[in-house]
């Protein structure tokens, strides 16, 4: 298997913009980086082997824990390799109906990468 690297953007031109690269490791795991919002930073970080338990590290912030976690975990389980996610999404001022939209379009980019994804490249 190759390695190989993509990234997705969702909600493109608005606030609610969401980016997803994902590295493949060429069957031996993805690393993935998710940022967006009003800008791009280091925030949490979780890394998921099908083997193990979750590792987390987090710099305080519980959005991007829970994105990290997620994606790590989608990755992990639909690949049945390591995975890990480093998340960065930050909205100022962002309220309820802000943070939903966040979490559309960050599933959204896992989901297209998993279906999109080409284990024979």
């Amino acid at each position: 298997m190759a390695k190989s690297s993509t990234e997705i953007i969702i909600g493109k031109d608005t606030k609610y913009q969401v980016t997803l690269r994902v590295e493949s490791t060429g069957g031996r795991g993805f690393s993935a980086f998710i940022y967006g919002g009003d800008k791009a930073h280091v925030g949490a970080v979780s890394l998921v082997s099908p083997k193990l338990e979750e590792q987390m590290v987090s710099l305080g912030n519980e959005f991007d824990e829970e994105v990290a976690s997620y994606i790590a975990t989608r990755l992990a389980d639909a690949f049945r390799e390591p995975a890990s996610c480093t998340a960065g999404i930050e909205l100022k001022g962002a309220d309820e109906k802000d943070i939903q939209q966040l979490k559309i379009n960050y599933k959204a980019t896992v989901t297209h990468y998993i279906a999109s994804y080409d284990r024979t490249k």
